[in-house]
């Protein structure tokens, strides 16, 4: 069992270590920046800082595969969409996930209880990462226009209201959302959304808006400064804390890597489509065999 769930991923500008909890207190995070701003390289760290926990499980979707990639080996292949991507698949994936919500919200119920405050390995904390997140949604809708599917096929809509209600409902039993995204618009965060991100980050953008949109009561000083933040310098703003400065720590991909597979070692049979499987409870592993999820 675990209270305190936390990674550390920088400093900040009064010179103080900055630490994200997950668990006690934690909530769901909002990242964007533009193209080596630094984006990336933040959630190398924090993803990188949380891999050692045993109690905690990471899920989403991720196109690129770059960055959910070094949890290959990991638990709970089956909440992950990596590379290659198929909106069906990722649609699949999220369900698993609102599954998993709706199960433990049962469990809440059936115990007498309000909220989920301790993890294992058997009950994980999920963190579901969904790279870049306006990405996603605007290639579904694409699809989905190009294929001309009925409105119950559509599968843009289907992974909004997915993580709409991983967002909404699940920080009380223990799913916690990091949407990543160049540039966050009302469109993909709309007011909802946003307002259940407690923790919101803004990396190098160029664009005004986009800043306003994440910090409505960021100074303007702060908001022109966005535009020329150095590789790693951003801006965050999260409860019982002043919108402030930071610099991540920069560390690289190869670091990302040997932080998570010294947990997780880099499977045998090692691909992104058909994986090292393992079970629900992650206790053990088994071949993955054709046709196995």
């Amino acid at each position: 069992m675990t209270t305190s769930i936390h990674s550390s991923v920088g400093r900040t500008e009064h010179n103080t270590d900055l630490v994200l909890e997950l668990a006690v207190g934690g909530g769901h995070i909002a990242l964007q920046g533009q193209s080596r701003s630094g984006k990336s390289t933040f959630a190398y760290r924090y993803l990188g800082g949380l891999a050692h926990y045993p109690e905690v499980a990471v899920a989403g979707v991720d196109p690129s595969g770059i960055l959910l990639h070094p949890f290959n080996g990991a638990p709970h292949r089956n909440w992950r969409h990596v590379g290659a991507l198929d909106f069906n698949e990722a649609t699949a994936r999220l369900n698993l996930l609102t599954d998993e919500m709706d199960r433990r919200i049962a469990n809440l119920l059936f115990n007498d209880l309000d909220k989920l405050e301790f993890f294992t390995v058997h009950q994980p904390l999920i963190l579901v990462v969904m790279e870049e997140y306006p990405g996603t949604l605007a290639g579904a809708k694409s699809e989905d226009d190009v294929l001309a599917r009925k409105p119950h096929e559509r599968v843009a809509p289907q992974i909004a209201r997915c993580v709409k209600r991983l967002v909404q409902e699940g920080a009380k039993v223990g799913v916690r959302v990091f949407l990543l995204a160049q540039r966050a618009t009302a469109e993909t965060l709309d007011g909802d959304t946003r307002s259940n991100c407690a923790t919101r980050i803004t990396m190098r953008v160029d664009n005004a808006a986009a800043v306003r949109l994440l910090h409505e009561d960021c100074p303007d000083e702060l908001v022109a400064q966005c535009r020329q933040f150095e590789p790693g310098v951003g801006i965050i703003e999260r409860p019982g804390h002043e919108i402030m400065r930071f610099r991540t720590d920069l560390v690289d991909y190869q670091w990302y890597l040997d932080k998570v597979r010294a947990v997780y070692p880099k499977p045998d049979f090692d691909s992104d489509l058909a994986p090292t499987d393992w079970n629900v409870f992650g206790q053990g592993a088994h071949l993955w065999q054709p046709g196995t999820p």
